[in-house]
């Protein structure tokens, strides 16, 4: 068959699975595929006929093409796809598509999760275009791609499911980096292109020469060739330029013509046109594919006439596509011009390429793709350019381009702009969690000629260290310096770099500096986002070392305004700091309205940490509230955002203990395991999260010295600040150790452990954590006076899942001393506590008890909206209130699949027909 006009030989097989793919994503079930072999094997014509296909057919094809020359123009594949549609076409940027604008427009920076935030945004106005109807993105020559443009293709592929969409790529092999994990995983199906055989071989060259062509020749230059369709086309056109007939008898000429390179037939083919078309040509092979016919016609120092005749020239001896803008044939071909290029010609022209971009004010980032070809000359412009392509490249999260860039602007050198460039590329180091990011950072710090540069660098070097895990004896003097220097100048720097310091200090579990340092803020208003940090981590201090929760809460208050709750949703320390006093100074009410106002503010930026810490806290919230339903749905989006950042371990850990209470322990064991978290759990400080979930899990199997062995291990770690005496923080674990120390017949031991425990929370104060205490204590004395107090303190808390068991545990206790009927009423309650939020483990032992009091429970049936799973009724409440299904799933960073699929499941268990009778059936639940 003919494919844009060309002989498509033996590729009947893959263009019958690509066809295959292009149905599939027409009825909705989108479709990754990856075209792979060596150059010239006709990857690419194989997606042109498809491509051909897929228009006939009414699809909306996007197309692009990775080239060697813009490998580092971050999302300058995206950008082909995109932004001719967003900028000429009318196509708005919409919801979460809009998160998209910083790369497409050029409107706004990125925010803080750059990253994340445009690969949400791109995915969603893939996804809005796929609405519209079928939608195809043939991506060309993938291995020359920018990497920010290849982590949205890896995005996007593993998102296809429901999505009418076909994602095909061509690549040459071998494969590496994004590709090769795209390869191999289950999202793309990975055709590779095989050499031709004899009977193709004689085909092609029959249709080249029109004439006879014996089997013994066509052989020949099948060995010549390894059956490479453009190599067998190059060496046809070379034979037949030479008038050799494709007898047996010439295949002598094809043995003496067939080693002559791509390079010397493209040479001889231009030797044979005029200068102007040489001289376009290698104007074009350095400008780069569909560069517009005027900039290269300026390069090649030729009028648009004279250009435009070259062009058909060029096109006539098939070095160019008949086609404007400026296409080569083949990459071969531009790369055979490319490398005939003197490199002092070479760089001549892409400099002269760099000041005609610059002149028609072309974007820095376009510019910059010919100064990196050029050798460094020490001037202060190209610095400038480079270093203004890569901040861009920064606040687009394109760290590795940025980092190209960079580095080629140390080597030009920047003269005066060095401290700025090496900020910049310790930032890019940094994300990339490259070991040179800190003494590039820890340079521009010592380099930086005023206070304000020098620190940002003090900032950026903080978080660096703090992160990877450097030295860092130096960050504290070198914070100490930057804050003299600031002054009371720019107050809210002074106290970003203060909140630095003592984030440093809490790293290195340096309590008592912490304590010193911080008395200085005590009295902050908590009027800015500043404030606001410094007060959280003063708030969490305090509370490690044992003061009341009166104080600790009225400082935990001033930290915790909404007016800024959104600003500090963006920085995670903020939120892990506050979560942890609120929650322990049960300040639940207002710990809630922050973490939804964080989580409404994630989902509106596409802020994956922010979406993620804000989850977690309310999974925490819920769990404790005993809704551990709800504590299940929060934590499982907060893992479904796919964050590999170290906050997502006490996700884990909040899941694990959701679906403890829930008697799914095979379940809990497999998250854990999944996660890695069955064996070594990571050394910081929140990996207690995982910890507790994973003792509560041994305990709940009966292996007590496990849990035992795991409450200890995170008591040392939350101990690690040097306390002397016990205190609140870790009451959790020391209260289970106390119970499992009792049910292990180590009575003494355990009253110890209750006592210190009890002793502790008296201290602190709050109806919880003493009612938390005495509750243990009552269990290991067997106690009923104790549990009475307990669980009358418990009903005074937001704990209402520590209510449910402390009442549990006094109905038992009065059942088994023999006052069955006084045992009933508290029984009655904990079923009643651990029904409503999900507990099936309290619930099933109250019911058990209560049995054996001498009343008989029957076991309801789930049914209705109390069968729902907690994703299907998060998803069906959202639906019920009139969200689109778009909408839920861009609100919940998942699928419009994912949400199909559990609304359809929730239609089912309610027994409903469809959205509209959805409010009706859940207010009946």
């Amino acid at each position: 068959m003919l494919a844009g006009g060309r002989l498509l030989l033996e590729r009947d097989a893959e263009l019958a699975r690509l066809r295959g793919a292009l149905a599939a994503a027409r009825a909705g079930s989108g479709a990754a595929a990856l075209l792979t072999g060596p150059a010239g094997i006709g990857k690419t014509r194989l997606a042109r006929a498809l491509r051909d296909e897929a228009r006939e057919d009414g699809v909306r094809v996007l197309s692009a093409r990775g080239a060697e020359l813009e490998h580092d123009f971050a999302f300058g594949v995206v950008r082909q796809w995109f932004e001719p549609l967003v900028r000429g076409s009318g196509v708005a940027l919409e919801g979460a598509a809009a998160l998209a604008a910083p790369v497409l427009l050029g409107e706004a920076e990125a925010g803080d999760e750059p990253s994340f935030s445009i690969l949400h945004g791109l995915y969603w106005l893939a996804a809005e275009l796929a609405g519209d109807g079928p939608l195809a993105l043939f991506l060309d020559d993938a291995q020359w791609s920018d990497e920010a443009s290849l982590r949205f293709v890896h995005f996007l592929a593993g998102r296809l499911d429901g999505l009418p969409l076909l994602l095909l790529l061509t690549a040459r092999e071998p494969l590496g980096g994004l590709l090769a994990e795209l390869a191999r995983s289950p999202a793309a199906d990975v055709l590779v292109l095989p050499p031709l055989g004899p009977g193709a071989v004689t085909q092609l060259l029959h249709e080249r020469s029109g004439g006879r062509v014996d089997e013994a020749f066509a052989l020949a230059c099948r060995d010549a060739t390894g059956g490479n369709p453009f190599l067998l086309e190059e060496l046809a056109q070379a034979l037949a330029a030479e008038g050799v007939e494709f007898v047996a008898s010439e295949r002598g000429r094809v043995r003496a013509i067939g080693p002559r390179s791509v390079a010397t037939a493209v040479q001889l083919r231009l030797a044979a046109l005029p200068a102007e078309a040489t001289r376009l040509a290698r104007a074009a092979a350095v400008a780069g594919d569909d560069a517009p016919l005027p900039l290269v016609a300026a390069l090649a120092e030729l009028s648009e006439a004279e250009a435009a005749a070259a062009a058909d020239e060029l096109a006539s001896a098939s070095l160019l596509e008949d086609a404007r803008p400026l296409r080569f044939v083949h990459p071969i071909v531009a790369a055979a011009i490319r490398e005939s290029l003197l490199a002092g010609e070479r760089e001549g022209l892409h400099a002269r390429a760099a000041g005609l971009l610059e002149a028609v004010g072309a974007p820095a980032e376009a510019i910059a793709v010919h100064l990196l070809a050029v050798a460094p000359a020490g001037e202060a412009r190209v610095a400038a350019t480079l270093l203004e392509a890569a901040e861009r490249s920064l606040q687009q999260g394109a760290p590795e381009a940025a980092a190209s860039l960079l580095e080629r602007a140390l080597a030009e050198p920047p003269g005066e702009l060095l401290p700025r460039v090496l900020l910049a590329l310790g930032n890019a180091e940094h994300r990339l969690e490259r070991p040179g990011a800190a003494e590039r950072l820890r340079e521009a710090h010592r380099l930086a000629p005023d206070p304000r540069l020098r620190a940002e660098a003090a900032l950026v070097l903080t978080w660096a260290v703090v992160s990877q895990q450097h030295r860092r004896d130096d960050l504290q003097p070198l914070l100490e310096r930057s804050i003299a220097e600031v002054g009371d100048g720019d107050r809210e720097l002074l106290l970003r770099l203060e909140a630095a310091w003592l984030g440093v200090a809490w790293d290195r579990g340096d309590l008592d500096a912490i304590l010193e340092r911080g008395e200085r803020f005590a009295d902050l208003a908590g009027e800015s986002a500043s404030e606001c940090l410094v007060l959280a981590i003063l708030a969490h201090a305090w509370m490690d070392a044992g003061r009341p929760a009166l104080e600790v809460a009225a400082l935990a208050e001033r930290a915790a305004r909404r007016e800024v709750a959104t600003e500090l949703a963006r920085h995670s320390l903020w939120l892990i700091h506050l979560h942890a006093v609120l929650a322990t100074t049960e300040q639940t009410e207002l710990l809630s309205g922050l973490s939804d106002a964080v989580v409404a503010d994630a989902q509106q930026r596409g802020a994956l940490r922010s979406y993620l810490l804000g989850s977690m806290t309310r999974a925490s919230l819920h769990f404790r509230a005993g809704d551990v339903r709800s504590a299940e749905a929060d934590a499982t989006a907060a893992l479904t955002a796919e964050s590999r950042e170290a906050v997502s371990v006490p996700a884990v850990g909040a899941l694990v203990s959701a679906l403890v209470e829930q008697d799914r322990l095979d379940e809990a064991a497999a998250v854990l395991a999944e996660h890695g978290l069955d064996g070594e759990l990571p050394a910081f400080r929140h990996g207690t999260v995982a910890l507790l979930a994973r003792a509560r899990l041994h305990e709940a199997r009966g292996d007590l010295e496990a849990a035992l062995a795991d409450y200890a291990e995170m008591r040392r770690r939350l101990d690690r600040a040097g306390r002397e005496r016990v205190n609140v923080v870790g009451l959790d674990g020391r209260v289970a150790t106390a119970v499992l120390l009792r049910a292990l017949g180590r009575t003494e031991e355990a009253d110890r452990e209750a006592v210190a425990a009890l002793e502790a929370a008296r201290r602190w104060g709050t109806p919880g954590a003493i009612g938390t205490a005495l509750h243990a204590l009552g269990v290991v004395r067997d106690d009923v006076g104790l549990l009475r107090e307990a669980t009358a303190l418990l009903a005074e808390s937001p704990f209402r899942l520590r209510e449910a068991k402390a009442l549990l545990d006094l109905g038992s206790l009065l059942r088994r001393s023999g006052r069955r009927s006084e045992s009933r009423e508290p029984l009655r309650r904990a079923l009643a506590l651990a029904d409503g939020g999900g507990a099936a483990r309290v619930r099933e032992l109250a019911r058990e008890e209560l049995a054996a009091s001498g009343v008989r429970v029957r076991r309801a049936a789930l049914s209705g909206a109390a069968s729902l799973t907690p994703s299907e009724r998060r998803i069906a409440e959202r639906a019920a209130a009139g969200a689109s299904n778009p909408e839920i799933a861009q609100a919940l960073f998942v699928t419009v699949k994912t949400v199909e699929m559990h609304l359809s499941n929730a239609y089912r268990k309610l027994e409903i027909s469809g959205r509209g009778e959805l409010a009706r059936a859940l207010a009946q639940g």
